[in-house]
């Protein structure tokens, strides 16, 4: 279940984050606070995003949020705690009509998020939301010195067309086999015969 954006449930997951998550979240931030992170998204989201918590079993265990870096580029963030699974397919559902809202108004052009690279769990979340892979990944992105992958989503023009980068071997620098993918995510496109 979808609840209201509030510091409290977002400290809570925060607070009681999967060690995935953990590996992946504060590597790319400037600190390790489980309190900072949920004061930092929660400011940033009332600020310029928009967000969701969802909630299982009366607790909160996802965060998904948008947040606009500036006009029309925003990065996508998410996290949770173990029961990540128990709600996940509301954060997903969640996403997408978000998604729809802010193309149809013209505010988005570009969705962007990074995965350590590895996090296959993650990297097969985002593939299966829509996202494509951008570049090769970035080395030496994390303060851990950890490999990021950026993924993107893209809104669709003639003249902005994504290259996905599937790294066919598995090496950070392996960029083979493209294929194209718009911010409409798989379902979409598949429809629309593309």
């Amino acid at each position: 279940m979808i609840r209201p954006f509030e510091l409290h449930a977002v400290e809570m997951v925060c607070l009681n984050m999967r060690e995935a998550d953990r590996l992946e979240v504060y590597p790319i931030a400037p600190h390790d606070s489980p309190l900072r992170l949920a004061a930092e998204t929660v400011i940033a989201v009332r600020n310029q995003g928009r967000g969701a918590v969802a909630w299982h079993d009366g607790r909160p265990h996802g965060v998904m949020a948008f947040v606009e870096r500036w006009p029309g580029v925003w990065d996508a963030i998410a996290y949770g705690t173990d029961k990540w699974s128990a709600v996940s397919v509301a954060l997903v559902r969640w996403a997408h009509r978000e998604l729809r809202q802010l193309q149809q108004t013209g505010l988005i052009q570009r969705l962007e998020a990074c995965s350590r690279f590895g996090n296959t769990e993650a990297e097969k979340f985002l593939l299966r939301l829509g996202a494509a892979k951008e570049g090769p990944p970035m080395l030496l992105f994390g303060k851990d010195g950890a490999a990021y992958q950026r993924f993107v989503w893209l809104r669709e023009t003639r003249a902005n067309v994504l290259v996905r980068q599937d790294a066919g071997s598995g090496s950070p620098t392996d960029t083979t086999h493209s294929t194209r993918c718009d911010i409409r995510g798989p379902r979409e496109e598949s429809r629309r015969g593309g």
